[in-house]
């Protein structure tokens, strides 16, 4: 029991001198102003600033006109393709909420036969090399300048050069 005072005696010794030191630090303290307490003391010395919210009328207005705004629209004027190199980019395009053209971005490629068409799509130039005949499916990414996405499956027709469309 002697062991156990004198190890937690001077713990619990210290833990009230503690106490009763911040106590009279941030209770007991009284300024010329009357604040009581530090924090009370420091709070008052510190210069607040008062905002004028009537500047902010135009909000209703503001969020009203760009709730109105569409996501970007992605299309397709291509018909129906040849086999060989085709740009992707003059055949899909996107544009904006105020008709502007968008930068599209390809997210996947699918050949006739189900494989991913990505390794001979080059992204630089917007190439793709189509060999089969056959459905290609593209998925199609577009993003505008609030943030707004748009992503859209477009399936492509792909006939063999020569071949009526």
């Amino acid at each position: 029991m002697k062991q156990i005072l004198e190890e937690y005696g001077t713990f619990l010794l210290e833990g009230m001198v503690l106490v009763s030191l911040l106590g009279l630090l941030f209770g007991r303290i009284t300024d010329e102003a009357g604040n009581k307490g530090m924090y009370a003391m420091i709070g008052a010395k510190i210069k607040t600033q008062d905002f004028a919210y009537g500047g902010y009328t135009d909000f209703k207005e503001t969020v009203s006109k760009e709730c109105k705004k569409t996501a970007p629209k992605i299309h397709y004027c291509g018909g129906s393709l040849q086999t060989g190199i085709v740009r992707l980019s003059e055949v899909i395009y996107a544009t904006d909420y105020a008709g502007r053209n968008l930068q599209i971005k390809i997210k996947e490629i699918h050949t006739p036969l189900g494989e991913s068409g990505m390794e001979t799509f080059l992204p630089d130039t917007m190439e793709l090399v189509m060999e089969e005949p056959g459905i290609y499916t593209v998925c199609v990414l577009a993003k505008d300048d609030g943030n707004r996405t748009s992503e859209c499956i477009i399936r492509i027709p792909v006939n063999k050069n020569g071949e009526a469309n």
